[in-house]
């Protein structure tokens, strides 16, 4: 029986880079790579490493791509030229799943939509944590809007602040593909919260939300209440540490009319388990 491999690489230097792909691009049992790009590389390399992919095993990806080289006396590898090979990635036809760590200079989710039919049935980003700030923060919800293959997005300590919240509440009205977001500590408090809680009422994909590490206060509780009432996709809400007590009782009321939510983590918020104890449901929390 053939075994298939799991493999975990980071890679330092162009050297190296050259030989694994050399050796990918013949392995016939790398089914799974994750792989970290930790030297600053250019667009040669990358190209290497998609025409390695293209004969290789390789059907689930996690790619860090680190940096790109922006030495003076090489000529810096343009933005779009960085997509272009990423997309080209996507479209590998053997690929099911592939979760990218982006850089905050590639942000413009609908640059990084396949052009033609695939096999991925899995297409996840994460945005490298910093204080991004509203501004930027606009470019990648606003893409969300047209992504049509985007399923996951992890912006967890990126500090979003009410103007992204509101970019991002707008964007999941429409969007229809994804399925997991990640705003673990964001400092995420009542007015993001309301937004986002708007969203909720109509969005009809998003299974799993992570508010996680926020501040999201009574009025954010009392609007994620209500939202809870009417959606009927969200099957896993994480409020772990978030000063949650007594505003629980308004997430009990919304638990009786919700009938698709069966994980609720409230980890960390002793009194608000007290409150939801009288709630008898198929939950678990």
């Amino acid at each position: 029986m053939t075994r298939s491999l799991n493999l975990v690489i980071t890679l330092g230097s162009k050297t190296r880079a050259e030989e694994f792909f050399d050796a990918l691009a013949i392995a016939r049992r790398v089914y799974e790579l994750d792989i970290t790009l930790s030297w600053q590389w250019t667009k040669t390399d990358l190209e290497s490493f998609e025409k390695a992919l293209k004969t290789s095993s390789v059907s689930i990806l996690r790619l860090d791509p680190g940096e790109f080289q922006k030495s003076a006396t090489r000529k810096t590898l343009l933005t779009s030229s960085r997509y272009e090979v990423l997309v080209r990635i996507m479209e590998i036809g053997n690929m099911k799943a592939i979760h990218i760590a982006l850089p905050p200079d590639l942000t413009k989710f609908s640059y990084l939509q396949p052009r033609r039919s695939s096999q991925l049935h899995q297409l996840s980003f994460k945005i490298q944590p910093q204080s991004i700030g509203a501004g930027v923060y606009r470019v990648p919800t606003n893409s969300l809007k047209f992504n049509t293959t985007l399923t996951a997005l992890d912006l967890r300590d990126n500090f979003i602040g009410k103007e992204g919240a509101l970019v991002l509440s707008k964007a999941l009205k429409t969007n229809t593909t994804l399925t997991t977001l990640n705003l673990r500590g964001n400092s995420t408090g009542k007015e993001e919260t309301l937004e986002l809680s708007k969203a909720l009422t109509t969005n009809t994909t998003l299974a799993t939300l992570d508010l996680s590490h926020n501040s999201i206060g009574i009025e954010g509780v009392e609007a994620l209440s209500e939202a809870l009432k009417a959606n009927r996709a969200l099957a896993a809400l994480n409020l772990l540490d978030n000063s949650i007590e007594k505003e629980a009782l308004m997430l009990s009321e919304a638990l009786k009319a919700n009938t698709t939510l069966t994980i609720l983590d409230l980890e960390y918020e002793p009194f608000a388990k007290e409150e939801l104890w009288c709630y008898q449901g198929p939950i678990s929390h």
